[in-house]
């Protein structure tokens, strides 16, 4: 709807191809990059900083004039959610006694997907059709700084400070 109806690009086509693969492109750099940074940072320190970048360029991504600032926004944009959220996943996987693995995964997954991606979609359909897709875009950019704030508020600061290779 957004490449359609703000950016004039349509939903199909090269131009539409270009920004849909740029989140994908994002994506994949970040989780090919991650064990490199996983070297030079500890999970939780990536976290803390991917985390703001992220919702960052939420915020702008839907404010971008043309669909090739765009493109280059969500190959950003994708980067930084994806680095977040792989690197938040292994995390997990890696702190978390096997035997409660499987309830943990389950509990982030309907956490996320079942409520996140459920209540975020009605938000998003209400303002976008009160207020339009772009206003929408940027709401929902804006709720990414709650995320923001409850790990910059959480033990995670803690837990990255006690982790960091440069204070040893």
């Amino acid at each position: 709807m957004w490449c359609d109806r703000v950016l004039h690009v349509g939903t199909s086509g090269l131009r539409f191809g270009l920004i849909y693969g740029a989140w994908g492109i994002g994506g994949l750099a970040a989780a090919v990059g991650l064990p490199r940074l996983l070297k030079r940072l500890p999970a939780a320190a990536i976290t803390l900083y991917a985390l703001p970048v992220s919702a960052a360029l939420g915020v702008v991504t839907p404010l971008m004039p043309t669909w090739p600032l765009a493109a280059i926004a969500l190959l950003a944009w994708g980067s930084a959610y994806v680095l977040v959220i792989v690197n938040a996943i292994s995390y997990r996987q890696q702190v978390t006694p096997e035997q409660l693995l499987g309830r943990v995964n389950t509990a982030g997954r309907m956490l996320s997907w079942g409520v996140g991606w459920t209540l975020g979609s009605i938000v998003a359909g209400v303002v976008s059709s009160q207020f339009g897709v772009r206003p929408a875009m940027v709401v929902m950019g804006l709720l990414g700084f709650v995320a923001v704030v409850v790990a910059w508020t959480s033990p995670l600061r803690a837990i990255a400070a006690a982790h960091d290779p440069l204070r040893a």
